[in-house]
């Protein structure tokens, strides 16, 4: 029995080294087809620098720097509850009408007896309706006369569309229409409003024809400031137009 127990043993234990060497052979079998294949191979990767790029990096000692700037985080985490987390984003403010400066630029004289409007038009020039005379005067940028255009009914303002590039007119009269955004009402600082016209940022220019004056006051109605009043080169402001590409204000005087 001892000895049917050894050979059955030596059996198993021979059988093991074959199966262990066909194993290795297949898999030697296998490495061998990779290689062959050229999935070995080594590859080595060079650059040459073209001869410009060479004298680029002689001549020039560094391309630049990097800087990192921190500051602090404007957004705010405030709890609501003790299960609840709201994050608050600080809102959009809005640049300050006490900021805006005027500078005088040029004044434009023949305007007309009674002038109750005005308009920049995209090339530069200027257009002022003469009410009684029912005529539009247009002048240069130098300010200098260009020409006139007569019109079947006196003209109270005039508004350039781009659209069909023509001039648009008001003869007077009242017929209002649309949704109040706010009001503003403050008879110490502006007095029969006349003119008006709005910039980039929807302030709103009026001229006060009883104040004497030219205010502007913010998009939301809650801000104003009253940027000049009568003097010499303005002595009877009526109307104003605000050019949004010049960033320009033209103001018109009743009193020639």
């Amino acid at each position: 029995m001892g000895k049917i127990k050894k050979n059955a043993k030596d059996l198993k234990s021979f059988l093991l080294v074959k199966y262990l060497e066909n194993e290795v052979s297949s898999k030697g079998e296998f490495l061998q087809s990779m290689i062959d294949k050229e999935h070995f191979q080594e590859r080595n990767l060079s650059y040459k620098a073209h001869a410009a790029i060479q004298k680029i990096v002689i001549d020039i000692n560094n391309f630049g720097a990097i800087t990192v700037e921190t500051k602090p985080s404007n957004v705010v985490i405030k709890r609501r509850n003790d299960k609840e987390e709201q994050l608050l984003v600080p809102p959009f403010s809005t640049w300050s009408v006490h900021n805006i400066e005027l500078k005088l630029t040029k004044i434009i004289d023949s305007t007309g007896n009674n002038t109750w409007g005005c308009s920049m038009l995209p090339d530069g020039r200027f257009a002022f309706p003469d009410y009684y005379s029912q005529t539009i005067r247009v002048f240069n940028t130098d300010g200098t006369f260009s020409f006139d255009v007569k019109t079947s009914t006196c003209v109270c303002d005039i508004a350039y569309i781009s659209e069909d590039n023509t001039l648009a007119v008001s003869s007077g009269g009242s017929d209002l229409q649309g949704i109040e955004q706010w009001t503003f009402q403050n008879e110490s600082i502006l007095k029969e409003p006349r003119g008006i016209s709005v910039d980039n940022d929807g302030n709103v220019y009026v001229v006060g024809v009883e104040s004497f004056n030219v205010v502007v006051i913010s998009a939301d109605g809650k801000q104003y400031k009253e940027l000049f009043i009568v003097s010499d080169d303005l002595l009877d402001p009526y109307t104003l137009d605000y050019n949004k590409s010049t960033n320009q204000l033209l103001v018109a005087d009743n009193s020639n």
